[in-house]
């Protein structure tokens, strides 16, 4: 959590605002409001289904992106 703290306190605007995703066993309310109160912008829990993973980075980073 630390470090998507440092992560959005960035100077540079698209560094600061780069997509965070959480991955952790820990999948209790509170985890899942701690991580968004660092910044990330998704929590997801362990084990992670494929589907999932590749939904979230689409969601926000887009299926078209052509500097991948």
């Amino acid at each position: 959590k630390e470090a998507t703290r440092k992560i959005r306190e960035l100077p540079n605007e698209e560094l600061r605002n780069i997509p965070v995703i959480a991955i952790t066993a820990d999948a209790f309310v509170d985890d899942i409001i701690a991580c968004k109160d660092a910044g990330m912008n998704e929590h997801i829990a362990k084990p992670v289904e494929e589907e999932q993973m590749i939904f979230m980075i689409q969601k926000w980073i887009g299926e078209n992106r052509s500097d991948l």
